[in-house]
């Protein structure tokens, strides 16, 4: 009974699109979803300073308003989220859509962190930049007190369009008990992984939930080494279920993830931490294809 498209992970550990009726599979300890009548629910943008940031911004806002939340009625908030806001920059934002927002400043360096003269392998965000939005994405958000106030969210960036109507997803994840939610997936390891492999392995080694397909993501990167490129979701468009992602094994490998110094020692990137430990539980996830 698909809705808009599905995806789910076969027995390799990588992701492919099915037509087919899916049954929804969690883990015995998954921690029950809200069954309000309505999920509490809002779209998060982690927004730059540039110019071209902005541009992109505004693209993706209009294709926001015009396929989704529009039609249904803006019923969902949409969240940004800046190191500093200016009133000029607001200004500029509330331009582009006439949906409820709400901007929220973060400090995105984590405590205690120094660079100690080191030069970023990463210049896609200028200086730290892009270490310091994959450490958002996998711990830093869920640690916000607003955005544990939510049963969902849906991560975009500005880079992300919407080209067809979408149906209400939040509330259809709701329904299904849905924790996860992507839009495409591929490969994208080179530069982002050294060492990757080898924690993931140590981390998954002993865990209950580390068997089957779990076991065999883990055994195969890393018998394959550091070089090894497997199917991976991509993270600019993401659902996510946030009591699912802030407790137990899952909560518990972003916060080792994140202490293992990865992120800005070798560069680990979040899509690349966020789909080791989601692969690895092996479950089904809701895909609408929006794009």
């Amino acid at each position: 009974e698909p809705r808009g498209g599905w995806g789910l992970w076969d027995g390799s550990g990588h992701p492919h699109g099915c037509d087919a009726e899916l049954l929804d599979w969690h883990p015995a300890h998954a921690p029950p979803l809200s069954r309000r009548p309505g999920p509490r629910a809002a779209i998060l943008y982690l927004v730059g300073g540039s110019e071209q940031d902005l541009a992109g911004l505004a693209m993706s806002l209009a294709t926001l308003d015009r396929y989704f939340l529009g039609p249904l009625g803006f019923k969902y908030p949409v969240w940004f989220f800046k190191e500093s806001w200016d009133p000029v920059t607001k200004a500029a934002i509330r331009a582009m859509s006439g949906c409820d927002m709400a901007f929220l400043e973060v400090d995105l360096v984590p405590p205690g962190w120094d660079a100690r003269g080191r030069v970023s392998p990463q210049g896609k965000r200028g200086g730290w930049g892009y270490q310091h939005m994959s450490r958002f994405w996998v711990r830093g958000v869920l640690e916000l007190p607003q955005v544990q106030s939510l049963d969902y969210y849906l991560r975009l960036d500005t880079d992300s369009r919407f080209t067809s109507l979408a149906f209400d997803m939040f509330a259809d994840a709701q329904e299904r008990g849905i924790w996860y939610g992507y839009r495409s997936a591929g490969r994208d390891w080179l530069g982002r992984h050294r060492g990757l492999w080898t924690f993931h392995a140590q981390h998954m080694a002993g865990r209950a939930w580390a068997k089957g397909p779990g076991a065999a993501i883990a055994a195969s990167g890393a018998a394959a080494g550091e070089g090894h490129e497997a199917g991976m979701v991509y993270t600019n468009w993401e659902l996510v279920a946030v009591s699912a992602f802030r407790s137990g094994e899952l909560w518990q490998y972003a916060v080792t993830a994140d202490l293992a110094g990865g992120i800005y020692d070798h560069n680990w990137g979040d899509a690349q931490i966020r789909w080791l430990p989601v692969g690895s539980h092996f479950f089904f996830f809701i895909t609408p294809l929006l794009f």
